[in-house]
């Protein structure tokens, strides 16, 4: 089973391929909690990123006393502008009287750098969620046994006519399960978080982790309980994911289960 070195995308081209990636990752740079309870939403605009939110404003007693709907711009400049959206005057008046605008500011201030850089398309590395020193062992188990499969699989059957200088970063990457695409990892943790329930205490999850990957997509297993799970029919779509290693607008390379 081969992997495939995916089209690496130049220009403009890789902001509109990985755009739901680019939000993602903004999301989760940005401050959330503690009053910024909304949804961000984000547009990105010749130049320029628009970051928009709400604020759920706190009075002296504790209690929530209105939602004020804000936006931030970064600009390719290097400067920044924050908004407030559909307010009375008395809303308003509120707001500067009790610091808001300057809290927000100083608040999102410190994104400046992060988000010129991606507007100039220079995106700083960035890590998804898989944090192996919080992961569950099953799950563990199971992604670190996914990351050596599509590793290896790119060793053994290199994809015909790819720049040697790729072949060989690739074959030289230190793959880790913090090296797994978002939705490759969304896919992976479903499967495994379902197949964990109900197992016994004494089971070594983080061998079980492993043996219910090679499992699921080869059927490669002496492991009884990882038979069943595989046998279940249950986890089909993911045995049928093609496992590959590409670049993504960070320039890392990364595990990808499409």
């Amino acid at each position: 089973m081969a992997s495939v070195i995916q089209v690496i995308f130049t220009g403009k081209q890789w902001m509109e391929v990985l755009k739901m990636s680019l939000e993602k990752y903004i999301e989760n740079m940005l401050p959330a909690g503690s009053g910024i309870n909304g949804e961000y939403s984000i547009e990105f605009k010749e130049n320029k990123i628009v970051v928009k939110n709400s604020w759920d404003n706190m009075n002296e007693l504790g209690y929530y006393d209105g939602v004020f709907k804000f936006s931030i711009t970064y600009r390719l400049d290097g400067s920044m502008m924050l908004h407030f959206h559909g307010l009375t005057r008395n809303e308003y008046r509120k707001i500067e009287n009790e610091g808001l605008r300057d809290y927000l500011e100083s608040l999102f201030y410190e994104f400046i750098p992060a988000m010129v850089a991606i507007l100039k398309g220079d995106i700083p590395a960035y890590k998804n969620n898989a944090d192996r020193d919080k992961l569950e062992p099953l799950e563990r188990g199971f992604l670190e046994t996914m990351v050596q499969d599509a590793a290896y699989n790119y060793q053994d059957y290199a994809p015909e006519n790819i720049p040697e200088n790729i072949y060989k970063a690739v074959r030289d990457y230190p793959f880790t399960i913090e090296n797994i695409d978002d939705k490759a990892l969304e896919n992976a943790l479903q499967v495994i978080q379902e197949a964990g329930k109900g197992l016994p205490d004494n089971v070594d999850r983080y061998d079980l982790g492993g043996e219910i990957y090679l499992a699921i997509c080869y059927g490669e297993t002496e492991n009884s309980i990882a038979k069943e799970i595989a046998k279940s029919g249950k986890w089909q779509q993911f045995a049928d994911a093609s496992k590959e290693i590409s670049m993504d607008y960070c320039g890392k390379y990364r595990v990808v289960v499409e």
